[in-house]
């Protein structure tokens, strides 16, 4: 009996396999060449499913008949099912095909369904509504077009009124002319009848008649010509008077009725005078000067005319048919652009049917990379990759599991949840497209609507009306003459006109809900695509493997013999690089340990800060401000500044000046007491307390295990006073460098401090002390400095009636004896009520009257600070007015 070997599963889905019967297992994963009849069945059944889903899905969209779509179906359903029975190529491409559509060539399909379903809603609605609201603003425009034609026909119909009555009097002037030759005729009877004129035309050069006619003009002349401007300049008065009672309106009045003015021309009548002295008694011809006057009349008669002009020029804009045409031609442009909008849909169509080609080309492209090129997909961190390492890891050769931080960045386990940053790149590059879809939609959408509410209701109202009526009087010549003139003032119109825009607002159509999903369920899906792409893709390489395990056994082997050797090249060759400053836990350390460039740092940031700190100290309480300047020294100018140590006072002045700003105190001022108050200590005092503080943790065991062997205790070779003394070897040193190493410094500045505070049993109680112990001393050198001053300037030392007691004993024993005072409140914490019968506890030596707190003395283990300073000797003044210029 044939017996089956089962090999060792080398994928997750092998060893899932291994769970389901032999028959299935055998159908599913044997690599026999034979083609039994349930596996061939089984092959057309996936292929059918395979091929209709796809053609339903994809295919089934093409612009075609039913008949053609049936039959392109079937041919397609075979070619599938051939395909599935005969190539295993086939097969793993259509797996491939549904993790494709969750990746970049699903996006493509789903893209361009977006765009088809934005061309058939969205932009669909946005080009009715901008239709809408084009031809709104062409029937607004031909609105205003009417109310201009309106306003424009109601200011110049009066004028081409007054034109056409005065061309119409036409006749009456001519009439007028022809009575003025009339009235001219009698003139000339009277001169023949008079002069006989026409008995003397034949006649000589001497004529009676013109000796007779200029001794009656001589006569006449200068009588008749003033009586004649006297009465001519009385009847202009009258007339000009009766004008402007008529006119009532000022400047229409003065217009209308300025011919009446014309009484200078009464002053003609004056060149008669001359004349009829000096031409007629002197003029021979008396008959040529009278028909001369004759043809003057005669000319008179044929002289008055009127003709009207009125240039009509006719423009496009203003016809009768210039908005049917405007409406049309509109229209027109919109159709055009719908047309192309709908071939435009209809290619979208056809590319969104004929996607499938880039799916299926996506999926074949991946089985022959897959097969083809070992370097392919081949990032994965599968079983078998793991079975690799552990072997090797049995062996004893080199392995790789767990990777490092390199190796997890360029190798992806197929398990985990998280997103690989390479995949994270497309994941990314996703987003941004969807983003701009969504953006370009948001932007169309909310420009539209901008336009549709800029429109709003718009009503025109015209009411005019006028009346002129002007009235001539008198019977004269010059009468008659105004009168047929004036007369074409007289008028009188009346309009009234009323419209409005609400037939010309534009009627905005609202996109259905149905359109709104369309549009937004594929975003949104595209949006899950993106972030299921990277499983989809991590499918694949599944998918290949389950139909290739040969070619996914050497692309393992492959790849973790690459990744092996990748390591070791990457180990030959590393290299050392050097530089000139290095950052470690945010300090600066540079080549030369000067660590200026760190200074440099604090600096500038600590003044950033200092400037922030001002601009919100104003809104903030003492207390918050006191804690906010707190923590900013805390955790900005005191942050490992114990590395600073042996650096001279002028790289450290940058630091104290900051407390300066931060206190606001002028550079005359002494910093000494405003520190106290704020219990600071100079930043030089801090870098040796936290020095101080790390060796005592080191050597008692407290600190790390290197720098307790860099510090050695003190042991001489022979009984001396300073065997238990704590002290610790100073190394010998030749240069400021190597007095600043923490070997040399620290020893240096501990084998300075009194034994009672080496020998401490417990730090965290002696602390305090040490703090105070600093404080009185540098008190005590401007104390005695002080006082130094005034035993010199002879002044009496009341300013020492408020110091502590422990600083007076000092001073006492300087020489300085002080009125005892006793203090009411603790020396350590300042605390009131501890003096006198309170519950405060004073120093038990003799002289010193030091009031403690009870919590203070036990954590003094009941010991006063002036033990400290019994063997205090007198001290240098300059040195104290050196410490006091240095807090300055």
């Amino acid at each position: 009996m044939e017996q089956t070997v089962v090999k060792t599963p080398h994928s997750t889905l092998e060893q899932i396999a291994l769970l389901l019967p032999a028959a299935v297992y055998h159908l599913l994963f044997s690599q026999s060449e034979g083609l039994p009849m349930a596996r061939i069945l089984l092959r057309a059944v996936f292929g059918a499913v395979i091929g209709a889903g796809l053609f339903l899905g994809l295919i089934y969209n093409l612009p075609m008949t039913l008949q053609p779509k049936l039959a392109v179906g079937f041919f397609f359903i075979a070619l599938c099912v051939l395909g599935a029975v005969f190539s295993s190529s086939f097969r793993a491409s259509s797996l491939l095909i549904f993790p494709s559509m969750l990746g970049s060539r699903g996006r493509n399909y789903l893209l361009v369904f977006t765009l088809s379903a934005l061309f058939s809603g969205p932009l669909s609605n946005i080009q009715r509504n901008v239709q809408s609201v084009a031809l709104s603003l062409g029937c607004n425009l031909d609105l205003q077009m009417n109310h201009s034609r309106l306003l424009w026909r109601s200011t110049v119909e009066p004028l081409i009124s007054i034109s056409q009555q005065v061309m119409e009097e036409k006749v009456g002037f001519q009439e007028e002319a022809l009575n003025i030759s009339r009235a001219f005729q009698q003139i000339r009877d009277e001169v023949i009848a008079q002069y006989s004129y026409g008995r003397f035309h034949t006649n000589s050069s001497t004529n009676s008649t013109q000796d007779q006619f200029t001794i009656k003009t001589q006569l006449q002349c200068d009588n008749v010509v003033e009586q004649g401007i006297e009465r001519c300049q009385e009847w202009f008065q009258v007339k000009w008077q009766k004008c402007i009672e008529n006119i009532a309106v000022p400047v229409i009045g003065d217009i209308l009725c300025v011919s009446m003015k014309f009484h200078f021309l009464c002053d003609v009548m004056r060149a008669m005078t001359p004349w009829c002295r000096q031409e007629i008694p002197v003029e021979g011809n008396f008959g040529q000067t009278f028909d001369k006057l004759n043809q003057s009349i005669d000319l008179l008669s044929r002289e008055f005319s009127t003709d009207l002009v009125l240039e009509h020029e006719e423009q496009q804009v203003l016809l009768g048919d210039f908005q049917d045409r405007f409406v049309a031609e509109l229209t027109s442009s919109f159709q055009e652009a719908q047309d192309l909008s709908s071939h435009v849909l209809e290619t979208l169509q056809i590319l969104l049917s004929l996607t499938f080609i880039t799916i299926f080309t996506g999926a074949f492209g991946y089985v022959r990379q897959y097969r083809n090129d070992i370097f392919f997909d081949n990032t994965y961190i599968t079983t078998y990759f793991r079975q690799i390492d552990a072997r090797r890891k049995t062996a004893k050769k080199h392995y790789l599991l767990p990777l490092n931080r390199t190796e997890r960045i360029e190798l992806i386990n197929p398990w985990s949840p998280l997103i690989h940053p390479s995949e994270l790149q497309e994941l990314v590059m996703c987003l941004g497209v969807l983003v701009f879809v969504l953006l370009a939609v948001d932007l169309t959408l909310s420009h539209m609507l901008d336009i549709l509410h800029t429109h709003t209701l718009t009503e025109f109202n015209l009411t005019s009306h006028h009346h002129v009526d002007i009235r001539v009087g008198g019977a004269s010549i010059m009468a008659r003459l105004l009168r047929k003139t004036i007369s074409a003032f007289n008028s009188s119109s009346r309009l009234h006109a009323y419209s409005s825009n609400q037939d010309c607002m534009p009627q905005s159509t609202a996109l259905p809900a149905v359109d709104y999903f369309c549009s937004t369920a594929p975003v949104l899906l595209m949006a899950v695509m993106c972030c299921l792409q990277v499983y989809s893709n991590r499918l694949r390489r599944a998918i290949a493997a389950f139909y290739y395990p040969k070619v996914a056994t050497r692309t393992r082997t492959h790849a973790h013999a690459q990744k092996r050797s990748a390591v070791s090249k990457h180990l030959e060759s590393l290299s050392l690089k050097t530089r000139d400053q290095v950052r470690n836990l945010g300090v600066l350390i540079d080549s030369d340990l000067t660590f200026s460039s760190h200074i440099k740092s604090i600096t500038k940031t600590a003044f950033y800060q200092l400037k922030n700190i001002s601009r919100v100290k104003s809104f903030m309480s003492q207390t918050d401000q006191e804690k906010l300047i707190h923590a900013f020294i805390s955790s900005r100018l005191d942050y490992c500044n114990g590395l600073l140590t042996g650096l001279p006072q002028k790289a450290l002045n940058s630091c104290s000046s900051f407390r300066m700003l931060q206190l606001e105190t002028k550079r005359s001022e002494h910093i000494t007491p405003v520190l106290k108050s704020l219990h600071w200590l100079p930043v030089s005092y801090i870098i040796d307390f936290k020095v101080l503080l790390l060796v005592y943790k080191s050597l008692n065991g407290l600190g790390p295990e290197y720098m307790s062997d860099i510090l050695v205790e003190y042991k001489p070779s022979r009984a001396l006073r300073s065997t238990d003394s704590g002290q610790i070897v100073e190394p010998r040193v030749q240069t400021k460098h190597g007095e600043a190493a923490f070997s040399c410094y620290a020893a240096h500045n501990w084998n300075k401090l009194p034994a009672e505070l080496k020998s401490a049993p417990t730090w965290d109680k002696r602390r305090v002390l040490f703090l105070y112990n600093v404080h009185i001393q540098n008190r005590l050198r401007f104390i005695a400095h002080h006082r130094t001053q005034l035993a010199i300037k002879g002044l009496p030392h009341t300013q020492a009636q408020g110091l502590p007691r422990c600083v007076q004993v000092v001073l006492e024993r300087l020489g300085c004896r002080l009125p005892c005072c006793r203090l009411s409140r603790c020396c350590v914490c300042g605390t009131r009520g501890c003096g006198g019968q309170g519950s405060g506890v004073g120093c038990p030596s003799l002289g010193c009257e030091a009031v403690f707190c009870p919590p203070c003395w036990d954590h003094l283990d009941h010991q006063c600070p002036c033990r400290h300073h019994e063997n205090q000797q007198h001290l240098d003044p300059a040195v104290a007015h050196d410490y006091d210029c240095h807090g300055a």
